[in-house]
């Protein structure tokens, strides 16, 4: 369930590229997309090694976790549902946006759902990465501004997350997040 949490908004965001049937049941399908993260942050938890996936990401709901993605599959949601004005102003863009939009939402849910530092920091670089696909989307002279000054600041602060976790997990002797935070 964890893993599906994270590649349902990414699956849906390949899929809006397909003709036909295959993309409107993408889109349609698109504003619901995070619900599946309400799963573990209401239940039980667990825990999910994905040795495939960043070379061996953990993935798993503890206290801190249930929180994040508690919060982001709610926001997420109502983002989502709250999308169709905007989509149908968006015109030809509408696609680009939401693309952008469920690659960023993977990556939050990712972030929030992620056992070790290297799997947290592949999550939070596509959420960020994503987010200024998701500003430029309108082509306009204010949303390119927009996305460049995003991107700076975005690029700094993935530099110094990427170092304040190599620090991190160095001190620690290990990449997990709860070895990092004791």
């Amino acid at each position: 369930m964890l893993l599906a949490v994270v590649a349902l908004p990414a699956a849906l965001a390949a899929l809006l590229a397909a003709p036909g049937r295959a993309g409107r049941a993408a889109r349609a399908a698109a504003p619901f997309a995070a619900l599946p993260g309400l799963v573990p942050a209401l239940g039980p938890g667990g825990e999910a090694e994905v040795g495939w996936l960043f070379l061996g990401a953990r993935l798993g709901v503890d206290e801190t976790a249930r929180v994040f993605l508690l919060l982001a599959a709610l926001v997420w949601t109502a983002a989502g549902l709250s999308l169709g004005p905007t989509l149908d102003r968006l015109g030809p863009a509408s696609t680009r946006f939401l693309v952008f939009a469920l690659l960023a939402m993977s990556g939050t849910l990712g972030a929030a759902v992620s056992l070790d530092a290297i799997s947290f920091y592949a999550f939070f670089a596509t959420m960020t990465l994503a987010a200024y696909g998701v500003a430029v989307a309108i082509p306009t002279a204010f949303a390119r501004r927009a996305g460049r000054v995003y991107i700076g600041m975005a690029v700094l602060g993935e530099a110094l997350l990427l170092a304040g976790l190599a620090m991190a997990a160095t001190a620690a002797g290990g990449v997990g997040l709860a070895e990092i935070r004791t």
